[in-house]
Formats: C-alpha cells, structure tokens, sequence
C-alpha cells in the first residue's frame, strides 16, 4: 500500500470523536504538559541546588 493510500483511508475513514473522547484527549494532554513542566523544573532546580550546597560547604 502506497503512501497516497493510507493518507487518502486515514483523512475518509476516521470518524469524528464524541464529545468525552475529546475531553480525555485535552485531559491527557494536559497532564502531559504538566509532566514536562515537573520535568524542567526539577532539571533546572537540580543543579542549583547543588551549587548552593557547595556554596554552603565552601563558606563553612
């Protein structure tokens, strides 16, 4: 099956969503959006922290 063919079934054959399959669509979308948030600020915090804790070591 060609390329063409599976664009052209995907985009004629795919129902609309109901309305609660669009509502958990957004949700896992947010959710997944909240992940990544948690994901950068542990990124950014982590070494941050440990130049402070370093700080604190040197100072002492």
């Amino acid at each position: 099956m060609s390329c063409e063919e599976d664009d052209a079934r995907l985009s004629h054959g795919a129902p609309p969503k109901s309305g609660w399959r669009r509502f958990v669509d957004i949700v896992v979308d947010f959710l997944d959006g909240l992940e990544f948030l948690v994901w950068a600020a542990r990124l950014v915090w982590s070494p941050i922290r440990w130049l402070f804790g370093l700080l604190r070591h040197v100072i002492d």
